[in-house]
């Protein structure tokens, strides 16, 4: 830094995944985590300029998915289902087994189309296979972890038999991704919006708390959600959605014939 004449620092904090890596919005935050905050107000104000991005290129999608997207993952809230969705697949699912079924054949079609899920079924790096079951037909094995494959997950043929987590897909796209939404998320019904339930979350390392997190259960919130979005951000062409809580899958459902 002091040899630059221009510092770009770009960051999203949305992306922060676990608390080790926690990262804060800049504004309005809860003095949890990493921080530009202290660094940017040392710098004169002539000589520096925030700018917040909020244009996206990875979701060829219609404004008003792209806006059920943010309300859903950021905000937690129920959205209106969008109406304008012949541009984009975009579903919700009763039939977990039925969505991978669907998922297979646009893979036929496009290639690059994979299952995914919130990190709320067991998993272990210990060269074990790992089960994520939904209902009577559908059981998948978590992806394996291959440190020395040449192709990244999305590209291999075999990982359409497997399911990603949000460590497998961060920062790649899919033509389309049919995400399950697991255990840690269900339906809050006297508000009609997300309740989350960190202790189901199975990320136990996510959760390790560091010396600069202050509010640990905040943060965990933060971390699920932040965890859903990035899931719901990958696919370009189509979205699919499972919803494993019996209510909020009955709420989803219901939205899109409202």
């Amino acid at each position: 830094m002091s040899l630059a004449k221009v510092i770009i620092i770009v960051y999203d904090d949305k992306q922060s995944l676990r608390m080790g890596s926690y990262w804060e919005d800049n504004e309005g935050g809860q003095n949890n985590g990493a921080t530009l905050k202290t660094y940017y107000e040392l710098i004169p104000k002539d000589k520096k300029e925030w700018y917040r991005l909020k244009q996206q290129f990875r979701v060829v999608a219609p404004k008003d998915v792209l806006d059920w997207i943010d309300t859903i993952s950021v905000k937690g809230l129920i959205p209106k289902f969008p109406q304008t969705t012949t541009d984009f697949d975009f579903k919700i699912w009763n039939d977990c087994g039925e969505m991978y079924e669907a998922l297979k054949a646009k893979n036929d079609k496009y290639g690059q189309c994979r299952m995914l899920a919130t990190y709320d079924f067991p998993y272990r790096l210990d060269g074990k296979d790992y089960f994520v079951t939904c209902g009577d037909n559908f059981k998948l094995r978590w992806d394996r972890y291959q440190p020395r494959a040449v192709l990244p997950w999305s590209e291999r043929a075999d990982s359409i038999d497997e399911v990603g987590s949000v460590y497998t897909v961060q920062g790649f796209d899919l033509n389309y991704s049919g995400v399950i939404l697991g255990r840690s998320i269900g339906y809050d019904k006297a508000n009609d919006c997300l309740r989350l339930i960190p202790e189901l979350y199975d990320d136990h390392a996510g959760f390790t708390k560091k010396k600069n997190i202050s509010d640990a259960d905040y943060v965990k919130h933060k971390i699920i959600m932040n965890s859903l979005n990035v899931l719901l951000t990958r696919g370009t062409k189509g979205l699919y959605i499972y919803p494993y809580d019996d209510e909020l899958r009955k709420r989803l459902l219901n939205s899109t014939s409202s």
